[in-house]
């Protein structure tokens, strides 16, 4: 048993949680598959309302969700919110239409709601250096990717806090499709990734590599375990599941 001072218990019991939050997933597709690999790291924030300072911890969380013909991988802010709604997005739906729909509505909901909480009891000047720490460029992702009537598909669903200042917070979505959908950590390997000489070779080794890459140049916030699928129109095989 693990033997805890109380001044230690009491002090983490008044920590304040921000914000679950990862990187990294590449998700790529060919002719007859699609192939998808993440790290297996989950970064939480919280608030330390003593000094003012962000406390940030590791744990092990799998970013990747197979649901059938609908799957998920995400990325960013309120990263577990993000990976229960997408999931239940995509169990309740026939086509990728209805799933984004409920998606972007639900979820945005929960982003409202959670900023909210965040910039009501936060110092204002500590909310401003966590919007640049955490909230700038795109605030969490969503790919999509399955088969959609007798398709392979994969979509890259972008959020974005286009003012986090205004009540209720506003967003901004976007949405891509290319062979290789990406997102997190990856400034250090975006070249390669983007690089169609890169995926000469079976996908899912290199998927792996390049998140290792990743690893080696970020370790604070990249996992080198990484998590492995493989979509067809008949299966769905799990490579690596840690």
């Amino acid at each position: 048993m693990i033997q805890t001072s109380y001044p230690l218990l009491i002090y983490i019991m008044t920590l304040i949680p921000i914000m679950k939050h990862g990187t990294v997933v590449i998700v790529r597709k060919t002719a007859d598959a699609i192939y998808a690999g993440a790290d297996t790291q989950l970064t939480s924030d919280s608030y330390d309302p003593i000094t003012g300072k962000i406390i940030t911890t590791h744990e092990s969380f799998c970013k990747i969700a197979t649901l059938g013909n609908f799957n998920c991988a995400v990325i960013g802010g309120s990263i577990t919110e993000n990976l229960e709604i997408a999931s239940s997005a995509c169990n309740q739906n026939n086509s990728f239409k209805d799933v984004l729909k409920i998606y972007v509505k639900s979820f945005q909901e929960i982003v409202q709601k959670r900023i909210g909480e965040i910039r009501s009891w936060m110092p204002v000047s500590e909310y401003k250096a966590y919007i640049e720490k955490r909230l700038t460029g795109y605030y969490s992702q969503c790919i999509f990717f399955g088969i959609d009537g007798d398709s392979l598909f994969s979509k890259n669903i972008l959020c974005s806090i286009q003012d986090p200042f205004s009540k209720p917070v506003t967003l901004q979505w976007s949405i891509s499709e290319v062979p290789t959908l990406f997102g997190g950590n990856i400034l250090n390997i975006k070249e390669r990734v983007l690089d169609e000489n890169t995926w000469k070779g079976d996908p899912i080794e290199i998927i792996e590599n390049l998140i290792k890459i990743a690893s080696k140049q970020e370790p604070n916030d990249v996992n080198e375990k990484v998590d492995l699928v493989k979509i067809t129109k008949d299966k769905t095989v799990w490579i690596k599941k840690n």
